[in-house]
């Protein structure tokens, strides 16, 4: 069994080794950040942003993340089995006032490149962006 820690007045010991709680609670915002990072970050907020397929192709997948940002992508913000075809619109829901980049995969192709736009304005309500 451990002995108590002399002269620890914070009460954080671990495995008989006294140590700080500041760098518990530092260690631990450093595995929350990690964290997010994993799960790809896009700003939360209010406005959306709609996409229109401009392309003559349809795409399988659609993924946002901040302007400008080593931020991995998001998710695919279609549903599962969802096709956006050309002409037609999707909606990306809670997203904060910023900029955004947004990236199309295609469905005949999913290796090819797909289409990429950059920096686009989410300044307000009712932004929306055509790709290609």
């Amino acid at each position: 069994m451990d002995k108590p820690q002399k002269g620890n007045k914070t009460g954080c010991v671990i495995g008989g080794v006294a140590a700080g709680c500041l760098t518990l609670i530092i260690l631990a915002c450093v595995g929350l950040s990690a964290a997010s990072l994993v799960q790809g970050s896009v700003s939360r907020g209010s406005y959306s942003l709609e996409i229109s397929n401009g392309s003559g192709d349809s795409f399988c997948s659609l993924n946002i993340r901040n302007a400008s940002s080593s931020a991995r992508w998001s998710g695919n913000k279609l549903g599962w089995g969802e096709r956006l075809e050309p002409g037609d619109r999707a909606t990306i829901t809670g997203l904060a006032e910023g900029y955004y980049d947004v990236r199309a995969d295609l469905c005949a192709d999913p290796s090819a490149p797909g289409y990429l736009r950059q920096s686009i304005p989410v300044l307000g309500p009712g932004a929306s962006a055509t790709l290609p």
